[in-house]
C-alpha cells in the first residue's frame, strides 16, 4: 500500500490538515519492495504417503509446470525430490519446513550409498537455478551429496539446529547467506567448495571431521578461523583459496589424529 500524505497548516486556527494523494494498492505477492518471498501466494499440498507428491499436486488442479511457490506438508522421499527437480522448472520458492523425509538416498562422493530418514537426499535441488527461497525441514540431521549445489538464493538459507552432517559437495558453488548450525559434527569433501556462501565462519566445537577441500575457494565467509578443540580429522586443502576475509592464528587441536 503506497501513498503520499500532504500536510497543510491553517493560518488562523493553527490546526493541521492532512491530504492523501497518489494512493496505490499492490497485491502483497507482487510488492517486492516490502518483503522477499515470504508473502507470496503458495500452492499448499499435503502428502500423506511418501512418493505421491505428483499425484497430490495433480489432485489440486494446479498447473504443475507453472507453479512458482510451493508449500508441502506430510511425507517425502527420493522420488518426490526427483519429481520437483525434473518437472517443476518454474519453481522460485519452496517451503518444506513441516515435512518428514523418509527412506532417501544419500551418497558419499558417489562411491558409497546408504538410505536413511531425515536427510535431504542426494541432488535434491541441485542446479535448480530459478529457486530463490528454500525453507528446510526442521527434523533433518543432514544435507546430502550435492543437495543444495549450484543455487542462487535471495533469502538466507537457514540450516536447522538438528543438522549434524553436511555431506560431500552439499553446497558447492551455491550463492546464499548462511550460518552454520550449532550441533554440526561432520563437513564432507568439497561441501562448500567454490561457493559464494556469505556469513561469519563459526565452526562449532562439536565438529570432529572436516574433509578435504571442504571450504576451498569459498571466499564469502568472514571472521576468525578457529579450529574446533575436539577436531579429529582435517583434510587436505580444507581452507585453501578462501581469500582475505578469514583471519587468525591456526591452533592445531591436540585431538587431531590425521592432517
Amino acid at each position: 500500500h503506497k501513498f503520499t500524505v500532504k500536510v497543510d497548516k491553517r493560518d488562523l486556527s493553527g490546526d493541521y490538515e492532512l491530504g492523501l494523494f497518489d494512493e496505490q494498492v499492490a497485491p502483497w505477492e507482487n510488492d517486492k519492495s516490502s518483503h522477499s518471498f515470504e508473502g507470496k501466494a503458495y500452492v499448499v499440498v499435503h502428502v500423506e504417503k511418501e512418493g505421491t507428491l505428483k499425484e497430490c499436486l495433480q489432485n489440486t488442479g494446479a498447473d504443475i509446470s507453472s507453479i512458482r511457490n510451493l508449500k508441502i506438508t506430510g511425507k517425502m522421499t527420493t522420488e518426490d525430490f526427483e519429481f520437483i527437480r525434473e518437472e517443476m522448472g518454474q519453481l522460485e520458492a519452496i517451503n518444506i519446513k513441516d515435512v518428514k523425509v523418509l527412506n532417501v538416498k544419500v551418497d558419499f562422493d558417489l562411491k558409497e550409498r546408504f538410505w536413511d530418514d531425515d536427510v535431504l537426499p542426494t541432488n535434491a535441488f541441485k542446479r535448480m537455478t530459478g529457486l530463490r527461497s528454500i525453507v528446510l525441514p526442521d527434523s533433518i540431521y543432514g544435507i546430502g551429496y550435492g543437495a543444495l549445489r549450484e543455487l542462487i538464493l535471495k533469502t538466507p538459507l537457514i540450516l536447522p539446529d538438528n543438522i549434524t552432517h553436511i555431506f560431500d559437495q552439499a553446497l558447492g558453488e551455491t550463492d546464499c547467506d548462511i550460518e552454520l548450525p550449532r550441533r554440526l559434527e561432520y563437513i564432507g569433501r568439497s561441501a562448500f567448495s567454490r561457493s559464494h556462501c556469505r556469513g561469519e565462519l563459526r565452526l562449532s566445537e562439536t565438529i570432529k571431521y572436516i574433509d578435504e577441500y571442504a571450504f576451498r575457494g569459498a571466499k564469502g565467509f568472514r571472521g576468525t578461523l578457529s579450529l574446533p578443540s575436539g577436531l579429529e580429522y582435517l583434510g587436505e586443502n580444507a581452507f585453501s583459496q578462501c581469500g582475505t576475509a578469514l583471519h587468525g592464528d591456526i591452533v592445531i587441536p591436540t585431538t587431531l589424529a590425521s592432517l
